[in-house]
C-alpha cells in the first residue's frame, strides 16, 4: 500500500551526490523535486509550490542566503514554505547563517545524514500549525470586528447605537470642559410612533426610522455625531455648538420633516417630530457630568411631547 506523502519538498543541492542523498531520506515522506541552480530553483518554487525547501549553503553561482531571501520576499511563499539549510564544514555559526538567511532551521552536513528527514517533517508540521493558527486568528479578528460593529451600530437605522453615543458624549464632555467650549445634545423623536407602527406595521416603521436617520445625518456637520436611542429617538451630539445654534438646527429639522413623506412606496405617510435640547458650557452651566447633560435633553424632549406634536423645547436647566 502506497504511503500518503505529507507534502512537497524542493531540494536544492550543490552536487548530484548531495541531491541523491537528500532525496533518499525525504522521498519516503515527501513528493520531491530537485534543482541545482538558482534559476531552476526559483522556477520550481512557482510551479511546484513546495511546503518545505532544503538548500545547500553553497550553490553554483549563488548561495542558500540568496535563495532563501528570495523566498522570504515572496509574500505568498512566506505563508507556506519552511526552509532548511544544510551548512558546509566551513560555516562557523549556524545561528548567524539562520539569521542572515531568515531560514527556519540550519544543519551541519554531518547532522543532515541523521536529522534531515526528522527536521523537515517537524518543520512541515510546525509550519502547517502556524498557518492554521494564523487563519484562526484572522477569523477571530473578523468575528471581533463583526461583534464590535453590532455593538456600535444600530441595526435598524444603521446609525451609532446608544452605548457608542454615550461613550462619545463622555469624550466630548471632557473635551469641552478642558477647552471651555460649548456642547449641545439634541434629541429627536417621531411623534406618536406607536400609532405609526400600528398603521404601517414593523417593516414600514423601520423604513421610516432609516429614512429619517439618513435625513438627519445629511443635515449635520462632519464633526457632529448622530445615533439612535430608545424606541425611535435620535440623538445628535453637536460639539462647539451653543443653544442658539442647536435651536436653528432643530427648526430646520422641524421644517424639513414636515414637508416630506416617509415609508415604503405603497404606503407613504407624513410624520412630525418632537425635539429636546440640552446645552452645556463650562462657564455658564453647573452640569457635573455628561449624564446630567443627557438628562437635560431628555427632560426637554418630554416637555416638547407634552406640548403636543412638532414641538421644540430648549429650557436651560441647571443641574447640580
Amino acid at each position: 500500500m502506497a504511503v500518503e506523502k505529507l507534502g512537497k519538498c524542493l531540494i536544492i543541492g550543490n552536487s548530484a551526490v548531495n541531491l541523491l542523498a537528500y532525496t533518499e531520506q525525504l522521498s519516503k515522506t515527501f513528493v520531491v523535486e530537485t534543482a541545482s541552480t538558482y534559476d531552476s530553483s526559483i522556477d520550481l518554487l512557482d510551479d511546484f509550490e513546495p511546503a518545505v525547501v532544503v538548500i545547500d549553503e553553497r550553490i553554483a553561482g549563488s548561495s542558500a542566503i540568496e535563495i532563501s531571501d528570495t523566498i522570504r520576499n515572496d509574500q505568498v511563499a512566506e505563508n507556506y514554505i519552511a526552509i532548511v539549510i544544510i551548512a558546509d564544514h566551513q560555516c562557523k555559526s549556524l545561528d548567524q547563517l539562520r539569521e542572515l538567511s531568515r531560514s527556519d532551521y540550519v544543519l551541519h552536513t554531518d547532522q543532515a545524514a541523521l536529522l534531515l528527514a526528522q527536521t523537515c517533517i517537524g518543520a512541515f508540521r510546525l509550519k502547517r500549525l502556524e498557518d492554521s493558527n494564523r487563519q484562526q486568528r484572522q477569523e477571530l479578528s473578523v468575528i471581533k470586528e463583526e461583534l464590535s460593529h453590532q455593538q456600535n451600530v444600530d441595526p435598524i437605522s444603521e446609525l451609532r447605537a446608544l452605548p457608542n453615543m454615550l461613550n462619545i458624549l463622555s469624550e466630548e464632555f471632557r473635551r469641552c470642559v478642558r477647552f471651555d467650549i460649548p456642547l449641545t445634545l439634541l434629541m429627536v423623536a417621531i411623534d406618536n410612533f406607536e400609532d405609526v407602527v400600528a398603521r404601517g406595521g414593523y417593516l414600514s416603521s423601520t423604513t421610516i426610522a432609516k429614512q429619517l436617520g439618513k435625513e438627519l445625518s445629511e443635515m449635520l456637520r462632519n464633526e457632529d455625531f448622530i445615533g439612535r436611542g430608545w424606541n425611535c429617538d435620535f440623538i445628535c451630539i453637536l460639539p462647539e455648538t451653543g443653544d442658539s445654534g442647536a435651536l436653528i438646527l432643530a427648526k430646520r429639522i422641524q421644517e424639513s420633516v414636515f414637508h416630506r413623506t416617509y415609508g415604503q412606496k405603497e404606503h407613504q405617510i407624513q410624520v412630525s417630530v418632537s425635539q429636546g435640547i440640552g446645552y452645556f458650557h463650562p462657564l455658564k452651566n453647573r452640569f457635573d457630568s455628561p449624564e446630567a447633560l443627557f438628562l437635560s435633553a431628555q427632560d426637554n424632549l418630554s416637555i416638547a411631547k407634552k406640548l403636543g406634536t412638532n414641538q421644540i423645547s430648549h429650557k436651560k436647566k441647571k443641574i447640580g
